[in-house]
């Protein structure tokens, strides 16, 4: 689990970050080898998540802040169930693997189930097999913590907080450079558990805010 926390989760933020860029078109010109490129940088992330990432992220920017097309959004459940407690918001980090998973049933006008998904998760399911074969069940747990640290309570996972802030309610994202950003993830996990509006009487929770951080803005119940 160290090993894991302390170089894995480092490696498989590093995929993503490929992933993010080769879904963008970023890498190479041709659509087709940036899908390829980004199956072969998911390997590692135990799960097959980097075409349905392409299908729901490119929503994303083309629907930003729109709650039926934006998975970046939090679910308004999410935003009830963990309010404005650091503990909650926490908690939320550490298995937001699992919160992230919810988000995409619920936007309209996307396919997740392509050819391109099935060459994803046969890749993944291979590698996952290979890794058990060779390194054993402990090969295996280890990229199942590096996965969760990688976007979870771990610096790196804090980036899903520092990319995108909401304090000024009338605009989606705005982008944070200030002292922390020597160690921004670190910061920034104080400052959204910590710092965050906190809920007032007569007022219910609605997610104004991507999924990198947890401050929901406060709408008239």
């Amino acid at each position: 689990m160290l090993v894991a926390y302390s170089v894995g989760a480092f490696v498989n933020h590093a995929n993503y970050v490929i992933i993010h860029d080769a879904t963008h078109n970023l890498i190479l010109r041709s659509k087709s080898w940036n899908k390829m490129i980004g199956i072969l940088a998911d390997l590692p992330n135990l799960t097959p998540g980097a075409m349905g990432f392409r299908v729901y992220h490119l929503k994303h920017h083309s629907h930003q802040g729109d709650y039926e097309y934006d998975a970046d959004l939090a679910n308004h459940w999410e935003a009830r169930l963990v309010g404005n407690k650091w503990y909650r918001k926490a908690l939320w980090l550490m298995l937001f693997p699992f919160f992230q998973l919810t988000r995409p049933p619920r936007l309209k006008a996307i396919t997740m189930w392509d050819r391109w998904f099935f060459v994803n998760f046969a890749c993944v399911a291979v590698y996952d097999a290979a890794i058990v074969y060779f390194c054993g069940w402990a090969g295996l747990l280890y990229l199942t913590f590096s996965f969760f640290f990688s976007i979870g309570l771990h610096p790196v996972g804090a980036r899903w907080i520092q990319e995108h802030y909401t304090y000024e309610f009338d605009q989606e994202t705005t982008s944070y450079y200030g002292p922390s950003t020597v160690s921004p993830s670190i910061g920034d996990i104080i400052t959204s558990i910590m710092v965050c509006p906190r809920s007032r009487a007569g007022y219910s929770f609605s997610s104004f805010s991507t999924n990198d951080t947890l401050c929901f803005r406060e709408s008239s119940a």
